[in-house]
């Protein structure tokens, strides 16, 4: 019976709960690529698509406005540079080392601004929408009141005539000089949301919900013309390279600007890898379509995707003299460069919540932040130092830490970079976290001194030392960082256990080695739990299926449930016990699959218990191996046939006879006459379920022979048969 007592190794792995690490074999947790490093926090840190740790730009606050919103920019050659915020209608300037608060308006929102020919400042306003001609010293009037509720965009060309882009009718005004309006473009959209003008002096302006964005010539017919008709609803913002490329991003969802300004505006009005896995390296551009597109139209008309992404979306993007776009990104406030060929570095990753507007004065780069509102600028040259906060590391149970090592890329001194570590068993560090490590020196694998926890955190600090020469240069950048550590052991547990009916067995299938080889572990498959699971899982034969069900009589079969919460290899040990009798007997040991048949037939018939007990004792030391059990609910064992005695009383049209049974109760017995076909019969008491049951049957008087046959509730089959006449 063998056979039957042992089936697949693959179906004892199917049972297994996956989980990230293994007990005694350390899990190592390896930082190298541009998602990686995105998950955790950078100051003065920048992170390349490639998978890069380095310096990034220095940036100095030029302004703190105390608004929540910056909403509008506008900038002259000279570096003079005006904002508009919300939500208290609040216009500033900065030119030199002067800011100051330059004018406040009537409504909270000052969403547009914009310069003519000869500097004069013009300001749109929501919910109210209102246009105003601000002096240079600061006095506001009312240049334009189209009677809509929003004023989103503003535009001059070079005729000084201005372009105001309103919702909540979607309709592009042009205003000329002398305050003279006409209805330039009606989209038959809902909001116009961004205006921009191409190289020709053609107006650019894009929609919302439709996300469209039109070009439309300001000398002529106004005929607009769509380039492009968005999947998602809003062109937020357009910009033109100095090859005339048209960049625009648009914006899908709950997190679109244009709809939540609207609810802000009103409301105040109102209110005033683990070690061993595969890596797959994917361009960060290709991620499904979702919240934020990036779309590159060439003069041609060509509209390429440059990128996309279901997490991020861009409140603002222009194009730097090096021919890279900028993005201002949200809810983290952080600027992405984007280059021609899609790859993307993290240049900043700021304080604040958005990064609402990006812009040009001279050869300076701005940018305007909100929540709070403040004004910094980008340097162009790297920072002097940087500090790199990794995403927590959850290695699933408390564990001991093991080596910490990281790769630097042309390392130009021994200086300049160090590594800390700290550990904790919540979530989120805070005073209940160990302190910081001492600096770590050996990348090739510095022992971690962090105490045994569940949760891990590593820093990586720059100092002046490791300053490159030029911004985003390579020099003594981090190309992976690599933690290793070890579960502490959990025992194992048998979640449940079943016994199936009687004479049910599980038959096994025969796998033959692949041509010219064998599988991993050797011809016999002996080592196969010593080698890492993403090797022994390879070349797994199509051969190894589920055990087959198959009826013998005697046998009865057992399967369980169980899993291990460090992925432990486990073993199995199956133990028997009659009825009365307090020894257990040991049936089977160090088992690799979840399921057993036993032989009936070897033991006495009566009432028995079945225990299992896994044992996680192949992937630890004997001296930290642990086990669970599990005891079955009593269940018969029957191995001789029922049998039938007859009534001496037999004859002249009746037959009598009583079938009995040793352990098992009886569940069916039937007849048949003369050879002839089997039929069902009741005992006297009416229900066969009883150990012995009596029958009497009215027959034919010329019934020569009569044939009797009984199946106990296990599967036994007992017959007889009496000649009559």
């Amino acid at each position: 019976m063998h056979f039957f007592k042992r089936i697949l190794f693959s179906l004892f792995l199917t049972l297994i709960v996956s989980q990230s690490a293994l007990a005694v074999n350390p899990a190592v947790r390896r930082f190298s690529s541009y998602q990686d490093f995105l998950k955790g926090e950078a100051d003065g840190i920048a992170v390349s698509s490639d998978g890069r740790l380095m310096l990034g730009p220095g940036y100095t606050t030029v302004l703190e406005t105390d608004e929540p919103f910056i909403y509008s920019s506008a900038a002259t050659a000279e570096g003079t540079v005006y904002l508009g915020t919300g939500n208290g209608g609040k216009v500033f300037r900065v030119s030199g080392t002067d800011k100051k608060e330059l004018a406040t308006l009537d409504e909270p929102g000052v969403y547009a601004l914009a310069l003519d020919s000869t500097g004069r400042l013009y300001a749109g306003t929501s919910p109210a929408g209102k246009v105003y001609r601000i002096s240079p010293d600061g006095s506001a009037e009312v240049f334009f009141d189209p009677g809509e509720k929003f004023i989103w965009d503003l535009a001059f060309d070079s005729n000084d005539n201005l372009y105001v882009a309103t919702g909540t009718k979607g309709i592009i005004y042009k205003v000329n000089p002398a305050g003279q309006e006409t209805e330039f473009f009606d989209s038959q959209e809902t909001h116009i949301v961004t205006l921009e003008l191409d190289l020709e002096g053609n107006l650019l302006a894009g929609s919302a919900p439709g996300g469209m964005l039109y070009r439309i010539p300001v000398n002529g017919d106004n005929k607009a013309f769509a380039l492009l008709d968005s999947e998602l609803e809003e062109i937020k913002a357009v910009t033109v390279d100095r090859y005339g490329i048209i960049y625009a991003a648009a914006l899908s969802g709950e997190s679109r600007q244009t709809v939540k300004a609207e609810a802000s505006a009103a409301a105040s009005g109102n209110a005033a890898s683990d070690s061993g896995k595969e890596e797959e390296v994917e361009k960060v551009e290709t991620e499904a379509a979702g919240q934020l597109q990036v779309y590159s139209i060439e003069r041609n008309g060509l509209v390429r995707t440059l990128y996309s992404s279901s997490s991020e979306i861009a409140f603002d993007i222009t194009v730097r003299s090096d021919g890279s776009l900028i993005l201002a990104t949200g809810n983290k406030g952080r600027i992405m460069a984007l280059d021609t060929k899609g790859f993307k570095t993290l240049l900043l990753d700021s304080e604040e919540e958005q990064i609402t507007r990006l812009f040009q004065s001279g050869t300076e780069l701005f940018a305007a932040t909100s929540n709070l509102g403040k004004l910094i600028r980008l340097e162009q040259s790297p920072n002097d130092k940087g500090e790199y906060l990794s995403e927590v590391i959850d290695a699933g149970s408390t564990s001991k830490w093991g080596l910490l090592s990281w790769s630097v890329n042309n390392q130009t001194s021994p200086n300049g970079i160090a590594f800390y570590t700290r550990s904790g068993n919540t979530k989120r560090p805070g005073d209940t976290w160990s302190s910081w490590s001492e600096a770590y020196s050996e990348p090739e694998g510095s022992r971690i001194s962090s105490q045994a926890s569940r949760y891990l955190q590593w820093k990586l600090l720059y100092s002046p030392e490791a300053r490159g020469p030029a911004l985003l240069a390579d020099e003594n950048s981090i190309d992976s960082v690599s933690v290793s550590y070890q579960q502490f052991n959990l025992p194992p547990r048998i979640s449940s256990m079943t016994v199936h009916a009687g004479g049910i067995a599980f038959a096994r299938n025969q796998v033959s080695p692949p041509a010219g080889g064998t599988y991993p572990g050797g011809p016999d498959m002996a080592h196969t739990r010593s080698l890492p699971r993403n090797i022994r899982n390879l070349e797994t034969p199509v051969a190894m299926q589920a055990a087959r069900k198959v009826f013998i009589p005697s046998s009865r079969s057992f399967s369980w449930k169980a899993s291990d919460p460090n992925q432990d290899d486990l073993v199995f040990s199956v133990y028997i016990s009659k009825s009365g009798n307090s020894a257990w007997q040991l049936l089977a040991e160090d088992l690799t699959e979840s399921m057993f048949t036993l032989d009936g037939a070897s033991f006495d018939d009566g009432e028995y218990r079945v225990r299992i007990t896994a044992s996680d004792h192949p992937s630890n030391p004997d001296n930290e191996a642990l086990s669970d059990e599990i005891v079955s609910n009593s269940f018969r064992i029957t191995n001789r046939a029922p049998e039938i005695s007859w009534d001496s009383s037999s004859g002249n049209g009746k037959v009598g006879f009583t079938v009995s049974t040793t352990a098992a109760r009886l569940f069916r017995v039937e007849y048949s006459l003369d050879s002839r076909k089997w039929l069902v019969v009741f005992p006297e008491d009416g229900i066969t379920d009883g150990k012995e049951e009596s029958y009497q049957l009215d027959i034919p008087a010329d019934t020569e022979f009569i044939q009797v046959r009984a199946v106990d509730d296990n599967g036994n089959l007992g017959s007889g048969s009496r000649k009559l006449n």
